[in-house]
């Protein structure tokens, strides 16, 4: 999860360096988004951590509430690159009346789908109709010769839906990241291609580490600090 919100830091960052001639409710939806969608990760976390005597009810619900941060954290990104082409006074209001909408139609649809399938057959459903729709909408855009805008999203939303759609499929979602990056787009950033096949790995190959009573993950290679050959960090 960490090393989610670090990938769409850096990449936020060098959007909205990109776009720095918009308006200020693109930005302010943009962190508004995605304040809520880490609001949302925290209550999972202390939902995941409190004890309850119905396993499967609260195994439910949290799935119930990953789904929905999961799709606010998308939601973040096809707002805050699409809505600024409408009228400005109408932008802010409308982000946050289709999340509201996104929010319980994902609910209930999760709800509704849990009575006849497993929870793996509803998320792959689910991850299925949302990438339909951002590539329909991407070909709408793309059709009223908005090019360099949707090469820019389907860029970030394809590295960031492969990274969080597949960590069960480490290798896919770098199969995906690779070919979603290249072949939306010809001026590609290369750091944003690195990045995503280097945390598509991480997302993939961390292993939990204990010590003691602490549980923590192991540092990724390259986050590692090199050795010092020169013998002179040996304590004395």
């Amino acid at each position: 999860m960490q090393q989610v919100y670090v990938f769409i830091f850096v990449s936020s960052s060098r959007v909205l360096l990109f776009f720095k001639k918009f308006h200020v409710y693109f930005f302010l939806s943009f962190f508004l988004s995605f304040f809520l969608s880490f609001f949302l990760s925290v209550i999972i976390f202390f939902l995941e951590r409190k004890k309850e005597r119905k396993k499967e009810r609260r195994k439910f619900f949290l799935s119930l509430i990953f789904l929905c941060s999961l799709f606010s954290f998308f939601l973040s990104f096809f707002l805050s690159f699409f809505l600024f082409f409408f009228n400005f006074s109408l932008r802010f209001f409308l982000s946050f009346f289709l999340s509201f909408i996104i929010f319980f139609f994902c609910f209930f649809l999760f709800a509704f789908l849990s009575f006849f399938f497993k929870f793996i057959l509803c998320v792959l459903f689910l991850s299925l109709l949302f990438f339909l729709l951002f590539f329909a909408f991407l070909f709408f855009f793309q059709h009223f010769q908005i090019k360099h805008c949707c090469l820019k999203i389907s860029i970030y939303l394809s590295i960031y839906l492969s990274i969080y759609l597949c960590q069960s499929l480490p290798y896919l979602s770098i199969y995906l990241s690779i070919y979603l990056s290249i072949y939306r787009s010809q001026s590609v950033h290369y750091l944003s291609i690195y990045l995503s096949i280097y945390l598509s790995i991480c997302s993939g190959t961390a292993e939990p580490v204990t010590d003691g009573n602490t549980i923590f993950t192991e540092m990724p290679p390259l986050l590692q600090r090199a050795p010092d050959k020169s013998g002179d960090s040996k304590l004395k």
